[in-house]
């Protein structure tokens, strides 16, 4: 993901007013807010970012229509958290925007719009690159990894009860596939100790 990087006073004309921002967040999320201070609760960015990135904040555990000041700050942090884990830092001021901060929730709000507007475009320029599933070529096929290979084999002499056990793989899953009696020199024929 992208960052952007806003200041208050780096190019205002490309500021949204509070109304624009309102108005952006009504229409994405097919919501009717009144006040741009409403979007303090986190609620509302939580769902916009996971448009852009879905399943990096689990929505369920987001508290919606909460009047608790601790849910606001528990949804600011998950937020915080989600922007953490793509790389995006961004210092979210919890304690003022959680309590209705008339600038820290406009400050946020632009840097979130600008955030979604370059992220979006970059997710729509990815999607545009991607053929359609109809449009495979009928010449693609599926060739099966040596790995995959080897594993049959090694589960094809575990069903035929021999004790030949390949010497290719050396992983702990592949001991669990060999009878409990053959587990313990496996394991001490690949060094895995305990």
């Amino acid at each position: 993901m992208q960052n952007v990087y806003h200041t208050r006073n780096s190019q205002p004309s490309q500021n949204l007013s509070r109304k624009e921002l309102i108005k952006w967040v009504n229409e994405t999320l097919n919501i009717e807010i009144k006040q741009l201070e409403a979007l303090g609760s986190g609620a509302e960015y939580c769902q916009l970012f996971n448009q852009l990135r879905p399943g990096i904040i689990n929505l369920k555990k987001v508290k919606y229509g909460s009047r608790l000041q601790s849910d606001y700050q528990s949804n600011l942090i998950l937020l915080q958290h989600a922007l953490q884990k793509v790389g995006v830092e961004k210092d979210i001021q919890i304690g003022r925007m959680s309590v209705g901060g008339r600038r820290e929730n406009l400050d946020f709000a632009q840097w979130f719009k600008k955030l979604y507007d370059r992220n979006i475009q970059l997710q729509d320029a990815v999607f545009e690159n991607v053929s359609e599933p109809s449009k495979k070529s009928s010449s693609s096929t599926i060739v099966p990894s040596p790995i995959h290979n080897q594993r049959w084999a090694l589960s094809s002499s575990i069903r035929s009860q021999s004790s030949v056990v390949p010497s290719t793989i050396h992983n702990r899953k592949s001991m669990f596939l060999l009878p409990r009696n053959h587990q313990r020199s496996f394991v001490c024929v690949c060094g895995f100790d305990n």
